[in-house]
């Protein structure tokens, strides 16, 4: 029966091709253009989704002492994360990353031949770096990469441009000005794209010695904090905690500069500190910022979010009229098949057959469509959009469901 179906739809088709192709590749253009859009916005939300603990990884901000206008920053003195660890139990694991300088990296080959680049890249961390965030280590061991001073872990792409297919582990290259030695105890595997930040160079923290110098400050405020929290513990309530935290270690510092710190937040307003939730960095940042890297804006998404339901709502409308339309020409077929008794049932299936069939096709054109808009927006907006972020059960749901969907609806009414 299905197979009668089937060919009968065919036949249907390729008797008006040409009018089946317009059809076809309205739809195409409107199923690809709104895909398109659906990849980037499914990217753009799946941002540091990789690290295992996602729930319980929080960005430590402040309130912007320095600035007359007030508001939130992203960055801290490094002796915040000291008094962090012994004031709150509910805190499992801290790390800094601090972000040096740009700076040149030379490797000079055993035959004297030296290769350099001017690397933007740069971070610096601690060393539990690797077992808070889930970056994976194609050579060296993660748990012991940054102990110690002059280590840097590289990532894949900068290992390639020094060391071409060589081995990198072991190797010894010169950073910045000083041409600091630096042993080279790590490779990271392809980095994630959808990641508040990434590096080529992730050297251990005390390899800048402006940490060690300014270990003591709550006023250099060079480092990004981040905390993982103990299962099961209340961040709003560490939050309303972190409201007098300021109050009790900040003084310290100002003392070293014979300055009073009432008399500072009398002038500049109360010092606070907050929680970000990790996985709202990305989108959620726009006042904050991110010390470590660009940021997006959730407003952006919300209004792609619009555009491409309207895309796709358009060329719905556009298929559903053309099948209206074109309808009314087939009712003599319609009367003669009713004449020799075929059922009403069987006449609206053959309708949504030939519809499901359309838009099944349309969406095999739409997604070559996507696939040349994704290659030639990820230059301008600056990003790879991997196809990737949506899982193989998602993007066979959509391949399939979608068609049909839109296919029954075509076929429905007329």
């Amino acid at each position: 029966m299905l197979t009668n179906y089937l060919k009968t739809a065919i036949r249907s088709i390729l008797r008006e091709r040409q009018y089946a192709l317009i059809k076809i590749i309205g739809l195409s253009l409107g199923l690809g253009t709104s895909m398109v859009l659906l990849l980037y916005i499914s990217h753009q939300l799946s941002y540091d989704s990789m690290h295992s603990d996602i729930s319980r990884m929080y960005r430590v901000n402040q309130s912007n002492i320095w600035d007359p206008n007030g508001g939130v920053f992203n960055s801290t003195g490094p002796a915040v994360a000291f008094a962090l660890k012994s004031d709150f139990p509910e805190i499992e694991d801290i790390v800094r990353i601090n972000t040096p300088y740009e700076l040149t990296a030379r490797y000079i080959k055993a035959d004297g031949d030296v290769v350099a680049f001017q690397e933007r890249k740069v971070l610096a961390a601690d060393s539990n770096f690797f077992s808070f965030f889930n970056f994976k280590l194609k050579e060296g061991d993660a748990s012991t990469a940054l102990m110690g001073k002059n280590k840097v872990v590289l990532s894949d792409k900068a290992a390639l441009r020094l060391f071409g297919n060589e081995p990198a582990l072991g190797k010894i290259i010169q950073l910045g000005d000083q041409r600091t030695a630096v042993e080279v105890t790590g490779v990271t595997e392809e980095q994630p794209t959808n990641m508040h930040f990434q590096f080529d160079y992730l050297m251990s923290m005390y390899t800048n010695p402006n940490i060690k110098e300014y270990e003591w400050s709550w006023i250099w405020t060079q480092v990004v904090t981040y905390v993982k929290l103990t299962p099961g513990a209340d961040a709003e309530l560490l939050d309303e905690k972190l409201k007098s935290f300021a109050d009790r270690h900040a003084p310290e510092t100002f003392k070293r500069f014979q300055m009073d710190y009432k008399e500072f937040i009398s002038e500049k307003g109360p010092w606070l500190l907050y929680l970000q939730p990790v996985k709202d960095i990305h989108l959620y940042s726009d006042q904050i910022g991110n010390r470590l890297g660009p940021v997006g804006d959730i407003k952006y998404i919300y209004i792609l979010c619009v555009i491409a339901a309207f895309i796709l709502l358009i060329a719905v409308i556009n298929f559903i009229n053309l099948s209206t339309a074109r309808a009314m020409n087939r009712a003599k077929e319609v009367g003669v098949k009713k004449t020799l008794g075929v059922l009403r049932r069987s006449l609206i299936t053959q309708f949504q057959i030939e519809h499901i069939l359309l838009t099944m096709v349309s969406m095999l054109l739409g997604l070559g469509f996507m696939e040349i808009l994704r290659l030639i927006i990820q230059p301008f907006v600056g990003i790879e959009i991997p196809l990737s972020v949506w899982s193989v059960g998602t993007f066979i749901s959509i391949i399939i469901l979608l068609p049909i969907v839109i296919g029954f609806l075509a076929g429905l009414y007329p």
